[in-house]
């Protein structure tokens, strides 16, 4: 079981790394469809190699190193640091956990539904900012 708000901050921040990495790397000028950017590729972040591949209108990061899965599928050019349910279930699985919690309460981490219910709970309580409203993605505060 991990804390909801620890893995938030380290979820977003590590996006971030990437999607500025990527951006770094190949300077894209179609930042909604990304047809400029390869369809697969290779970079290092930090001492770290990640995997990407372009699909739809994102970019799945995998390090093969960890089996950590970043699925920044949509306006990854934008916001780069958000949150929505279906990121969290792939990050949280490639991590192996099972369960969050926040204030005592807890998420199943592996049920699609019980991620958007915390995540709306935690906009409720002002964690967290609708970035978009369709699909709906988040911010930290």
């Amino acid at each position: 079981m991990m804390d909801s708000m620890q893995l938030l901050h380290e979820y977003a921040a590590l996006q971030e790394r990437l999607c500025d990495a990527l951006f770094d790397r190949y300077p894209i000028e179609d930042t909604n469809l990304l047809l400029d950017l390869p369809k697969q590729g290779i970079m290092a972040v930090g001492d770290d190699v990640w995997e990407f591949q372009r699909h739809g209108l994102g970019v799945c990061f995998t390090n093969p190193s960890t089996n950590e899965v970043v699925d920044a599928h949509v306006d990854l050019a934008d916001h780069r640091g958000g949150i929505d349910a279906w990121r969290l279930i792939q990050y949280t699985e490639s991590k192996g956990i099972e369960a969050l919690t926040h204030e005592g309460t807890e998420f199943d981490a592996t049920q699609l539904s019980s991620l958007e219910t915390m995540l709306e709970q935690l906009s409720h309580m002002g964690v967290l900012v609708v970035a978009k409203q369709k699909p709906r993605l988040y911010s930290l505060t």
